[in-house]
């Protein structure tokens, strides 16, 4: 082989492995879980876009709430069971699932074994339901900000993101509460963003 073409060849097999070192993209699915108006779900996709690197698709057809789910006693469903149903009941081959629901939904919670929560998530997947975000009474942009807030409060947690005692931060605890969740900014502190790194849009160094 000439020099010329020794060259050309160490030059493509860098180029080859340069390729393989491409930076892999974060894929995160949404998907309702049973009817979810629209709007719910352009929030919730919109919310993921605004502040993660990532490449954030809705699952085109709704998914039927599983039955083994159901919590007869409280007309509800349990939330571990939904986000297991999310993470291996379905073939989503995707890095992060949410499920958004208009359903109530419920988990242990302090010595509890069913209280009702807006939000839960284990391992890649978490469930969000918009049953608990307020009433008639409660104006629609106010809805649409709690439900912006606690889908990124969960996807945080499927990050290792643990609990925040900055009261602006959206990773705050929510008490059982959704006073908490008003009072804190849409946006991650500069502590928990630290912790996400490269995968939000916004470095902090």
């Amino acid at each position: 082989m000439s020099s010329k073409g020794l060259l050309l060849f160490v030059s493509a097999l860098l180029l080859a492995s340069g390729c393989k070192k491409q930076h892999h993209q974060l894929s995160i699915a949404l998907i309702s879980l049973g009817p979810v108006p629209t709007r719910d779900m352009t929030e919730a996709r919109q919310a993921i876009e605004d502040q993660f690197d990532a490449h954030v698709y809705v699952v085109s057809k709704p998914v039927t709430l599983p039955d083994s789910a159901y919590y007869a006693p409280r007309k509800r469903y349990k939330a571990e069971k939904l986000i297991s149903f999310l993470d291996d009941g379905l073939s989503i081959h995707s890095d992060r699932i949410i499920g958004i629901t208009t359903s109530d939904i419920s988990t242990a919670y302090r010595g509890r074994s069913d209280w009702g929560v807006i939000g839960s998530s284990e391992g890649r997947a978490a469930v969000v339901s918009t049953y608990r975000l307020g009433g008639k009474d409660v104006p629609q942009n106010l809805k649409d900000s709690r439900l912006r807030k606690n889908v990124l409060h969960e996807l945080g947690h499927t990050f290792g993101l643990d609990h925040c005692p900055n009261t602006k931060c959206l990773m705050q605890d929510g008490q059982g509460g959704i006073l908490t969740t008003d009072r804190a900014d849409e946006a991650f502190c500069v502590e928990c963003a630290k912790k996400l790194g490269h995968v939000l849009k916004v470095a902090h160094g």
